[in-house]
């Protein structure tokens, strides 16, 4: 009996969060009576098909395959595992849009509700059912956690400030400077699934808006960075290393001491060297202390310890911090109104946000800030000789109203003060990775981050 096979697209439309992506499910009956379904991510045009997931089920309706591929990205990982997502509906919609002319013909025996159960792959509960797991049992040890299922808007958020220049000239020179911009982020769904072979701890893509407006100012003195990656020191004693070998290889462990015990001649020989005695000897008095919770009888014991073979290991990247110090007095009154804004700018964008609900208040905006250098065509681009900085949050600012110690303001109508100072601390939001050097660094002489 000859199998036949039906192919429907549809579009999958995740909003802020990811966009639209194309899919196609191709619906197969199968010689046996069974049905086979394929999704593939396509282009705008449907070609380019790359194979997303393939699940195949008997001619009882029996899921006997159920296989997401390593093409699937994370959210469509996290959507696949999800009953009501859009991509599992669009999949509902495409394999039902289907079944009723694979079936009209009778082809091949195969059932309606044999085909249409091929859409209910990767943790469905009918799937479930059919594998005879009852409700309240663990499925498998995956979860996900999708910031879609919270209902959170941002109360008020301003996304329109202007472009503003300190000094003003600064705006029409090819003074080499600092820019400072702004974004917000969305939150970014977190899964944890045992069947991936590379990490079972899978993180969504945040998405990113922009806020038009920008602050530059001249690049000021003192200028620098700290690179650091945080070591720490590690020991590991013999009798520490051969436990943990039996505790990760338990079956091993057992059967060499199976042998051992099965030729009482190779123990005794181990034991009559000197070295097969210290081990012996030193296991047992290692158990003793570590029974009793001392830490020194081995040295009490032996005037000796066990060799801890230290070296320095890596514990942890570190998140860099950057410190910045502006001074600003006013030339006029026009120049004071820019003082003024360049000052809010940074305040109000590193307020937290309220949100619709009271059990919530949202994230900051986050900042962008470069050095920028002048080049012979009137424009800038990335100042090679300063290290670039990766996306930060701004934790503080300290404005300094007085800075000369005296209170002292112009006779403009909103009483400028003469001068105002602004020290502010930025860390940046992830650590650095040599992936950053050879993707976001366009000339090999650049001195990078």
């Amino acid at each position: 009996m000859a199998s036949e096979s039906t192919t429907k697209p549809f579009v999958v439309d995740r909003g802020t969060s990811g966009g639209k992506s194309n899919y196609n499910v191709d619906v197969t009956t199968l010689a046996n009576g069974g049905a086979e379904r394929e999704l593939y991510r396509t282009d705008a045009s449907g070609n380019n098909r790359v194979l997303i997931q393939r699940v195949r089920v008997d001619k009882d309706g029996k899921i006997t395959a159920d296989d997401i591929t390593s093409n699937a990205t994370v959210d469509e990982r996290r959507d696949l595992k999800r009953v009501s997502s859009t991509l599992k509906t669009g999949v509902k919609t495409a394999v039902n849009s289907v079944k009723d002319d694979l079936v009209a013909n009778n082809i091949d025996g195969t059932t309606a509700s044999t085909i249409e159960k091929t859409a209910f792959g990767s943790g469905n509960e009918a799937i479930n059912e059919q594998r005879g797991l009852t409700a309240g049992e663990p499925v498998n040890a995956n979860f996900d956690l999708d910031p879609n299922s919270f209902d959170i808007t941002v109360s008020d958020r301003k996304t329109n400030y202007e472009n503003l220049f300190y000094p003003q000239d600064i705006a029409t020179t090819g003074q080499d400077r600092i820019k400072f911009t702004m974004f917000f982020q969305s939150g970014r769904s977190v899964g944890f699934d045992l069947e991936r072979g590379d990490n079972p701890l899978s993180l969504g893509t945040r998405t990113i808006t922009n806020i038009s407006g920008s602050v530059t100012l001249p690049i000021q003195g003192d200028i620098k960075d700290t690179n650091s990656v945080e070591y720490d020191r590690a020991t590991l004693n013999p009798i520490q290393g051969g436990l943990a070998s039996v505790a990760l290889n338990p079956q091993a462990a057992a059967k060499a001491i199976a042998g051992v015990i099965n030729s009482p001649n190779k123990l005794t020989d181990a034991l009559s060297t000197q070295e097969g005695s210290n081990i012996f000897n030193a296991l047992k008095v290692f158990l003793a202390q570590s029974a009793v919770g001392g830490s020194s009888l081995i040295p009490r014991v032996t005037g000796a310890i066990l060799n801890p073979n230290i070296e320095l290991l890596l514990k942890a990247p570190q998140l860099r911090t950057f410190q910045f110090a502006f001074n600003m007095s006013a030339r006029d009154e026009d120049e004071a109104r820019q003082i003024r804004k360049i000052i809010r700018f940074f305040k109000q964008g590193m307020s937290v946000k309220r949100s619709n609900t009271s059990l919530f208040i949202v994230t900051p905006n986050l900042f962008k800030i470069q050095y920028l250098a002048g080049n012979d065509e009137g424009g800038f681009r990335d100042h090679p000789s300063i290290g670039k900085i990766k996306n930060c949050a701004l934790s503080s600012i300290n404005t300094q109203y007085t800075p000369d110690g005296t209170y002292m303001t112009y006779d403009d109508d909103a009483r400028t003060m003469t001068s105002y100072s602004i020290n502010m601390t930025f860390t940046e939001l992830e650590p650095l990775t040599e992936t950053d050097y050879i993707q976001d660094v366009a000339r090999d002489d650049e001195i990078g981050f």
